[in-house]
């Protein structure tokens, strides 16, 4: 492996890190800093931080293109890049505000869909993004109207890490929390605008309450 360099910018440490996926990159309105053009065909990556700030950057150059400042109260829990929008990224922090930002237009959508501190954040395919939370919810949400879909309710303790199922053919959540050892099986029957969520299944023989990490599948029907 070779060094490339540092992205220097952040005043306090960096939580989150994620590479986004190429699309359009003009100058920026954004949200609250300033911001650049990035050549076509640049690797561009988000990044948060315990400064509450969001940066944007080109990776070949480490020019920070954009940033977002003053929307976040509490340092950045975790940020993911839109996958069908290239230059959206959502963001939450640990006073459970989420934060949608289209970093090319300068668009902000701000949400609170629990009074509790968020912990990660994963953006899907279908224009969906799930965020966990300290007491242990997951809430999915539609990116572009910046709707609250579902709220799943499961995990005893913090979430701790997210990630999506590649489709088709629906929609799967995986979730981990560290305070339960047993796998549950989700299924979530709510239509898109209603909240609610099940546990119909476990998928092993621990007992909830131990230290190990347990995944959540959620199917989004």
């Amino acid at each position: 492996a070779t060094f490339r360099g540092a992205l220097i910018g952040h005043s306090d440490r960096v939580t989150a890190l994620e590479f986004c996926a190429a699309g359009q990159r003009g100058r920026s309105g954004d949200g609250g800093g300033g911001g650049g053009g990035a050549r076509g065909g640049s690797v561009l990556c988000a990044t948060g931080s315990i400064d509450m700030s969001v940066r944007v950057w080109d990776c070949e150059s480490m020019a920070c293109l954009h940033k977002l400042t003053g929307q976040h109260t509490k340092d950045i829990a975790g940020l993911s890049c839109s996958r069908d929008a290239s230059s959206t990224v959502v963001s939450a922090d640990k006073a459970g505000v989420v934060i949608i930002w289209d970093f090319n237009s300068g668009n902000v959508s701000k949400l609170s869909p629990l009074n509790t501190g968020a912990t990660c954040v994963k953006c899907g395919a279908g224009g969906l993004a799930a965020v966990g939370f300290q007491n242990g919810a997951v809430v999915v949400l539609e990116v572009a109207g910046a709707q609250l879909l579902h709220r799943l309710i499961g995990h005893e303790g913090d979430v701790h890490a997210l990630d999506w199922a590649p489709p088709p053919p629906a929609p799967t959540l995986q979730s981990a929390s560290g305070a339960s050892d047993t796998p549950d099986c989700w299924e979530d029957p709510a239509p898109a605008g209603a909240l609610g969520a099940g546990v119909v299944g476990t998928a092993g023989g621990g007992e909830t309450g131990g230290g190990g990490a347990a995944a959540v599948g959620a199917s989004l029907l």
